[in-house]
């Protein structure tokens, strides 16, 4: 399903090799000042940094990349990562009333939920960006987001801990109309970020 929303086209698709490439397929068609959101609700080759998998069942997670057109001065990449998690977190607690200080940023990509008496400190999800630059500017940005949803505490493919934002929640989720509504909204709060580098 593709709708133009603004200078936003939002593309979602239930099912891709990895949304990164099917953004990067998008991005050469976009105009400056213009965006593309890609949604998928499963990856058959989800990547994480280092090449990391990014494994989880059809349903259960928030699958994004925010494709945009520069030209933008290369200081637009300066704690891009850590700015782009810190969008998500404030989203994900002004959409679900997530309980302050529970959620954190931890270097260099990860979003984590803090360990409290319910739960261990686990990752919830992740940032990935993909630019192509100069010396002095950038030309596209591909922004990555993955953000487990549903399926409670579990353990990674390597082993390494993580949950989903159910198991912080007192209230259900309902998986299209969030995962939807939180990159719609992520992708809005990014445009004004990384808009005033240009």
């Amino acid at each position: 399903m593709t709708d133009t929303t603004g200078s936003v086209e939002f593309l979602h698709v239930s099912e891709c090799e990895t949304t990164q490439l099917l953004a990067a397929q998008l991005i050469a068609g976009l105009s400056p000042n213009h965006w593309s959101l890609v949604l998928a609700d499963t990856q058959s080759a989800g990547a994480g940094r280092e090449g990391r998998s990014w494994e989880q069942p059809p349903g259960r997670a928030m699958l994004a990349s925010i494709a945009a057109q520069g030209p933008w001065h290369r200081d637009v990449l300066i704690e891009l990562p850590q700015r782009v998690g810190q969008i998500v977190l404030s989203a994900l607690t002004e959409l679900h009333s997530v309980r302050e200080g529970e959620l954190a940023w931890k270097a260099p990509n990860d979003l984590v939920a803090s360990a409290t008496s319910s739960h261990a400190a686990a990752k919830l999800g992740g940032v990935l960006i993909d630019a192509v630059s100069t010396a002095s500017s950038v030309s596209h940005l591909i922004i990555g987001i993955g953000v487990n949803l549903t399926g409670g505490a579990f353990r990674t493919a390597d082993g390494r801990k993580a949950i989903a934002l159910d198991a912080l929640l007192d209230d259900p989720l309902w998986f299209s109309a969030d995962a939807a509504t939180l990159a719609q909204h992520i992708t809005r709060e990014l445009q004004q970020l990384i808009s005033a580098r240009r």
